[in-house]
């Protein structure tokens, strides 16, 4: 069977979707990057924020994206497990079963 894959938004090339990077740059646009292009781009930005992707659980934005980039500085989508995105809190832990 063979393996789903996406074509990297900067250098053009195929790589398994499994190694995929969510990046939403400027203009708000998502961009679907390789790992070395996502690194080259964080490297060549003053500032990067991180939040959940439209399909990664995370995704890199520039800090010029728009506030209203999915998913912007809104919360992010409660997970499977009913925790917002990230470890959790004192305000967002599961409470004890016992």
């Amino acid at each position: 069977m063979a393996e789903e894959t996406f074509v990297c938004s900067d250098c053009g090339q195929a790589f398994p979707v499994r190694k995929m990077k969510e990046h939403f740059d400027e203009a708000g646009e998502r961009l679907e990057l390789c790992p070395e292009d996502l690194d080259e781009r964080m490297n060549e930005q003053e500032s990067v924020r991180g939040g959940p992707g439209k399909e990664k659980a995370a995704a890199s934005y520039s800090e010029d994206a728009p506030q209203d980039a999915p998913y912007g500085e809104r919360a992010p989508p409660e997970s499977e497990h009913g925790l917002s995105g990230g470890r959790p809190t004192p305000d967002n832990a599961r409470p004890s079963v016992r």
